[in-house]
């Protein structure tokens, strides 16, 4: 799995188990994993990058490097739990006194295309619509998990030491 204290992504996957099961059903859950882990990956997609060379036969990561590992290795397959999957918002934003704002206008309207959105379909992202929030993958289950970012965000420390209480596995 992602290192979550250099993983933007695996930081949110804390978040997101802590925030869902609880703390203490989180901390026996990462428990768990870690005792099936070889160890830590620095980015989101490391832990496929050990699985594509050998040195694991199981990878946990976030949806978007599992659908790039499915889409370039059709023989690896991806899982979630069917009560385990989350997501968080993701923001555009156009800086007030931005140097092209036309331009910039052009790249977020090109952004919430259904062009775009396909696009990010295709690389794992889950994209809301009009009718509810569903998973890139067919198998996942029931609406994913919507992570409190900015609950995540004030907690980042205590989340890191609650998840360290985890790591290494007792």
């Amino acid at each position: 799995m992602p290192d979550p204290t250099s993983s933007g992504a695996a930081f949110l996957q804390l978040a997101a188990v802590k925030q869902r099961l609880g703390a203490e059903a989180g901390r026996e859950l990462w428990r768990g994993v870690a005792r099936n882990l070889a160890g830590l990956e620095s980015s989101a997609f490391g832990p496929c990058a050990a699985l594509l060379a050998g040195r694991c036969t199981v990878a946990a990561t976030v949806s978007t490097a599992a659908s790039r590992l499915q889409r370039d290795y059709p023989h690896v397959v991806a899982v979630i739990p069917a009560d385990g999957a989350g997501f968080e918002p993701e923001a555009f934003a156009l800086m007030r006194h931005a140097r092209r704002p036309m331009l910039a206008r052009q790249v977020l309207d090109w952004m919430t295309s259904e062009t775009a959105l396909a696009i990010c379909r295709a690389y794992g992202k889950i994209v809301p619509s009009a009718t509810g929030v569903t998973s890139p993958f067919p198998d996942a289950g029931p609406e994913p998990f919507a992570v409190d970012i900015e609950q995540a965000a004030a907690e980042r420390e205590s989340i890191l030491a609650w998840w360290r209480s985890a790591w290494p596995p007792a």
